[in-house]
Parts: structure tokens; C-alpha cells; sequence
């Protein structure tokens, strides 16, 4: 009769595990969280002899630290010492660094509208000449802003409208009073 009765309990704690784990294993692999363990060890990173001290965009110290005997580094603050622009799009979590001799590939030429005489505004998108200096987020960003303080890019790149334009650019909607049609 123990030995039944022990059977039972058994039986019982397999199928609670069964259980457990076809819930608990699917959400954590969908969500692709793992357990780990940080080691910080006060890591020093030396560029050029110089000890770099790494930060975040808002200036905040970013240590590097150690999962399983790996090294990572805040990819930010590297890329800047290296003089590579760092972008982020968070919308497909894709990190773009570009080098100043960085220049992308050329669309398809289109024929140029008709220039335009410039009007006396100086934030007119559509009569301004494609020399006009703009300022992006990034080399590839596509929002073309007339002053480097707008939308609070953080390091805005200046550029010309014309190189906006040739990489599928258009006009920033705050800081331009004719964006044209």
C-alpha cells in the first residue's frame, strides 16, 4: 500500500513539472531573457596611451564589465573615441556607426526641379538653395533640420540640403516654414 501511495505522489510531481516547464520554458524563450552573472573589475580601457573614461549620451560614466570571460564594452563611448558616429534605431534595434570618410552610396539621379530664387526667409525649405546648411542626427539620418538645436540631437552633423535630399531626406516639420509639397 506504501509503495502505491509513494507511486502516486511520483506520478503527481512529474505531470507539476510537466506543467511547469510547458509554460515557464515557452515565455522565457520568446522573450529571450537570460540569467547572468556581471563581473566588475574596475576595467581600464587605454586608446592611443590614453585611458578613455566611458560615457553614455547623457555623460554618464558607463563601466565595461564581464559575462562567462567575455568582455563588453559600451559601444557608444568606444565609437566615439574612434571618431565613428554612432546611430541607434530602436524601431529594428539596429546600431550604425559610420567613419568621416563614410559617404553612402548615390541614389538614382532624378531630374532637379527648376532653381528656385530664395526668399527672404531664412527658414524657406522649399526656395532655399541646396548649399543651404542643415544639420541631421546622423550621416544617414533623413530629417533635415535648419538650426543644430532642434529636436535635441544630442551631436548634430551639419550638411547641405542637397545632400539630404540625394539620400531620400526631406524637411524637418518644427523648424521650416515652407516645407513645399
Amino acid at each position: 500500500m506504501k509503495k502505491l501511495n509513494n507511486l502516486k505522489w511520483f506520478t503527481l510531481g512529474v505531470i507539476v513539472a510537466a506543467l511547469v516547464a510547458l509554460t515557464v520554458v515557452p515565455a522565457i524563450a520568446a522573450s529571450r531573457q537570460v540569467q547572468a552573472t556581471l563581473t566588475y573589475r574596475d576595467i581600464k580601457i587605454v586608446l592611443d596611451g590614453n585611458e578613455l573614461v566611458p560615457k553614455d549620451v547623457n555623460g554618464n560614466i558607463v563601466e565595461p564589465f564581464l559575462i562567462d570571460g567575455t568582455t563588453y564594452l559600451p559601444l557608444r563611448a568606444i565609437a566615439g573615441a574612434l571618431g565613428l558616429d554612432v546611430d541607434w534605431d530602436g524601431g529594428t534595434s539596429t546600431v550604425t556607426l559610420e567613419s568621416e570618410s563614410y559617404s553612402p552610396p548615390a541614389p538614382n539621379p532624378s531630374p532637379s526641379p527648376p532653381a528656385s530664387p530664395p526668399s527672404a526667409t531664412s527658414n524657406d525649405w522649399q526656395n532655399a538653395p541646396d548649399s543651404t546648411p542643415v544639420w541631421t542626427a546622423s550621416r544617414t539620418s533623413a530629417i533635415a533640420h535648419s538650426t543644430p538645436t532642434c529636436s535635441n540631437m544630442g551631436n548634430p552633423i551639419q550638411s547641405t540640403k542637397g545632400e539630404v535630399i540625394a539620400r531620400g531626406g526631406r524637411a524637418c516639420q518644427n523648424c521650416w516654414t515652407n516645407i513645399g509639397g
